[in-house]
């Protein structure tokens, strides 16, 4: 195994057992058995190691998606399916739901694009001709992101009480209607997917405890 490989196997034990917060540079460099002036040479900042640990799950996860099992229809259910299925993979990891939780609180997932988010969006200009510009994709990206660390943090503070059904349809309806996509077809969809995740028996709100646990 490569030192960079082991950096971020070292720092995935250390977050999932201390929590990204709490873990410092030191530690990872200690655990991985690296001079702490050499980390700089793989990653320039904690950051950059939370980002890469996260994205490649995720990546793992995505490739996993049985979207042929839900029988999609269109985009906007791929869309939806995509982020609410991956929520759910993400959900029976604790470590890397403690892990996202953080991140998003910390607000360093504002700085990852992961390739599937930009994949359902080609699928949407697609259907509905959109000729979205990058500025308009930079722009709908910004939003998901801004909702999401919005809901997250709502519900660490106490301030929100929402599983993590609601705060994906609620962001990814978000960007939605900025893409001009009109709200009675949204939420349609939002019941056709509501309706197959129920029926494949996929519960949120089992884990929502992992978000009060930050309190």
């Amino acid at each position: 195994m490569n030192t960079r490989d082991r950096i971020l196997d070292g720092a995935q034990q250390l977050f999932w057992k201390h929590g990204y917060t709490k873990t410092t540079l030191r530690m990872i460099a200690r655990e991985v058995d690296v001079n702490l002036g050499l980390l700089p040479y793989y990653f320039d900042k904690k950051e950059n190691i939370g980002i890469e640990i996260y994205s490649r799950f995720m990546s793992k996860f995505y490739e996993r998606i049985p979207y042929k099992e839900y029988d999609v229809q269109n985009s906007i259910e791929h869309l939806l399916l995509t982020y609410l299925l991956l929520q759910y993979q993400m959900n029976l990891e604790p470590g890397l739901l403690k892990l996202y939780v953080e991140l998003v609180k910390e607000d360093v997932l504002k700085y990852s694009v992961e390739s599937y988010t930009f994949k359902s969006l080609e699928l949407i200009e697609q259907e509905y001709h959109l000729e979205l510009k990058s500025l308009d994709l930079a722009t709908t990206i910004s939003i998901i992101k801004g909702v999401e660390r919005a809901l997250i943090v709502g519900n660490i503070d106490g301030k929100l009480d929402m599983d993590y059904f609601d705060i994906n349809v609620n962001l990814v309806k978000c960007a939605l209607l900025y893409l001009g996509i009109e709200r009675g077809v949204i939420d349609e969809n939002i019941a056709v997917v509501r309706k197959k995740l129920m029926e494949k028996k996929i519960d949120f709100t089992v884990f929502n405890g992992e978000i009060a646990d930050e309190h």
